[in-house]
């Protein structure tokens, strides 16, 4: 699960620097910038290139950048002392992440690996910092963003202890619902793109409960399992579910 896929290829076409600022204007946390702050923002940047499956960084590497996800998208978890898997977040083309080593000198905590092929923009910290200080505008949103992290970990917590694993799935699809909905299709349902396996490190199950739960859902009509990925057939449903 945590280990590099061998012998998979990938490639990224040659990105131009117009292209690339395009595509960091694109992202909400530099929203506001004028062309000019964007420019700096996008000539301070490094391309990364992931293929899927790879580690960018694991729990005691060194902080040394912060990152902007450009095509891709990048799973941060946190891992038990028994190799559990507890799925923080996923961060979506445009998200960042790495965000803490703008704040301390401590390694990480997390591990980040690409769910896809993944571009990213690394900036190094110190550069990055000296963007935040001439913009205070860009350390709120930070702060902002730390304290949701903080608070979607505690609510994972609080459900580990107060819902059952059907509950804890229910709750993860209809927000995916709620967030993805550009994943929709013209019948209105709605693809998320997530192994079982992903699933069970979102909501702290084990693989076998996960799937079961899954398969109950699947068989009142409510989703569809593919082969990575699930589509939420009647969101109604699920809506139904929560309220029980």
């Amino acid at each position: 699960m945590m280990r590099n896929r061998v012998g998979h290829r990938f490639t990224f076409p040659t990105e131009t620097e117009a292209e690339r600022l395009r595509n960091i204007s694109r992202v909400d946390f530099f929203s506001g910038l004028s062309a000019d702050k964007l420019a700096q923002v996008a000539s301070i940047s490094h391309a990364i290139h992931r293929p899927r499956g790879a580690i960018i960084f694991m729990v005691g590497d060194p902080a040394d950048l912060f990152y902007v996800t450009g095509v891709g998208r990048v799973k941060i978890s946190l891992l038990s002392c028994y190799g559990k898997e507890l799925i923080v977040e996923i961060v979506e083309p445009g998200g960042i992440f790495g965000e803490l080593v703008l704040i301390d000198d401590s390694p990480h905590v997390t591990v980040a690996e690409a769910l896809d092929d993944v571009l990213l923009y690394g900036y190094w910290k110190q550069n990055f910092k000296n963007i935040i200080a001439s913009h205070p505008e860009l350390a709120l949103r930070l702060a902002k963003i730390v304290g949701s992290r903080f608070r979607k970990i505690e609510r994972k917590v609080s459900d580990l202890v107060n819902k059952d694993v059907s509950a804890r799935i229910t709750d993860l699809l209809v927000e995916l619902a709620g967030t993805r909905g550009d994943n929709g299709d013209s019948t209105g349902e709605i693809l998320v793109r997530l192994k079982q396996q992903d699933v069970a490190g979102l909501i702290g199950a084990c693989r076998q409960a996960t799937t079961k739960a899954l398969n109950d859902l699947e068989r009142m009509g409510w989703i569809e399992l593919g082969r990575g990925s699930i589509r939420i057939k009647s969101l109604h449903g699920l809506r139904g579910q929560q309220q029980e």
